[in-house]
């Protein structure tokens, strides 16, 4: 495998990763507004079978719609809260810093290919209900992750050209190879 499919794997699961935290991003944040909207009935109604929506004279309560959202995506959503706060935690404990100049990269990154910035965010918006600064905070957990899986780890030049010498069979192309004479 050469250098280049490396970047081309590592950009892969990178951006699988991170579709995988902005659909959490995206969970979180529709519960959060289910939250709060959910709170801002229960305020005005105090019953906890207040009703939240109502079609042909069905009522659905308050306390229906959070059972079947806990049933359907609570222990997924719980799990993706507990990481969190651990990458968190363990930035912290490391004293790991994301700078506003490296998201700004790595959003940069992402919008590569998107005619404008505006354009990407739209797009982000449309297809993920993200703002700019849900994006924004994704891209810095991502980056966060990232530290927290690479420090300590480094490589140097000559063990790279080592191994490329004891595997470079393991890294040549198909088109490469020569079909042995029948």
């Amino acid at each position: 495998m050469t250098r280049q499919e490396k970047g081309l794997w590592t950009a892969v699961i990178v951006l699988t990763l991170g579709m995988l935290v902005m659909g959490t991003v995206m969970a979180m944040h529709g519960l959060r507004q289910g939250k709060d909207e959910a709170d801002a009935s229960h305020d005005a109604n105090t019953e906890e079978g207040s009703t939240v929506a109502t079609i042909n004279g069905e009522v659905i309560t308050d306390k229906e719609w959070t059972d079947a959202l806990k049933r359907r995506y609570g222990s997924e959503l719980l799990l993706q809260m507990l990481n969190r706060k651990a990458v968190y935690a363990e930035a912290i404990e490391r004293k790991l810093i994301v700078t506003p100049q490296e998201i700004a990269r790595e959003l940069a990154a992402a919008m590569d290919g998107y005619d404008s910035e505006k354009s990407y965010f739209d797009e982000m918006k449309s297809q993920l209900g993200l703002s700019k600064q849900e994006l924004e905070l994704e891209a810095g957990y991502r980056l966060l992750l990232e530290k927290i899986a690479t420090i300590g780890i480094q490589i140097k030049d000559a063990d790279i050209e080592h191994y490329w010498t004891e595997h470079r069979e393991d890294y040549v192309s198909p088109r490469n190879m020569t079909c042995p004479s029948s």
